[in-house]
């Protein structure tokens, strides 16, 4: 089953599942998944912690650094002023039609937002339309859920 939620830009497409499953940007650097927000800095561990969408962020300003806007403001990273979506830049870059797109988790039967997918999410429905929940997806499981969604 391919494409079953709509299409995105192949080559990001293929560098987004990569960084997901080897937890690794495309310039080398360890990625680490958290939640709430794009990138949150732990300054105690001097840690970023990416949700999904952040890491495509990311992906976005190693590829075109001109065309990303990075401030660092308290706890977190602001791509051209967004902390919690895909900014519009990015959704563009990408071919998707939201900033924050839906996935479909096939072995559990789910449709919902990635920051839902990232984060858990009570309000989530299954693909017939039936409410259901779903549970945080480590970046693996999204991938998965890339590769099939789009």
């Amino acid at each position: 089953m391919k494409n079953v939620i709509g299409r995105m830009n192949p080559m990001v497409k293929k560098l987004w599942i990569k960084a997901l499953e080897t937890s690794r940007l495309p310039n080398g650097k360890r990625i680490y998944q958290g939640n709430g927000r794009l990138c949150k800095i732990n300054t105690a561990g001097k840690r970023e912690l990416h949700c999904c969408l952040g890491v495509l962020e990311e992906i976005h300003a190693i590829a075109h650094p001109d065309n990303v806007r990075i401030e660092k403001i308290d706890d977190q990273k602001i791509f051209n002023n967004n902390s919690n979506i895909l900014s519009e830049a990015t959704r563009k870059w990408t071919g998707l039609d939201s900033n924050d797109p839906t996935l479909f988790f096939a072995k559990q039967n789910i449709k919902c937002l990635a920051s839902g997918a990232n984060d858990g999410d009570p309000y989530t429905s299954t693909r017939d339309g039936r409410a259901k929940a779903i549970k945080k997806q480590s970046f693996k499981k999204i991938a998965e859920a890339i590769r099939i969604s789009w």
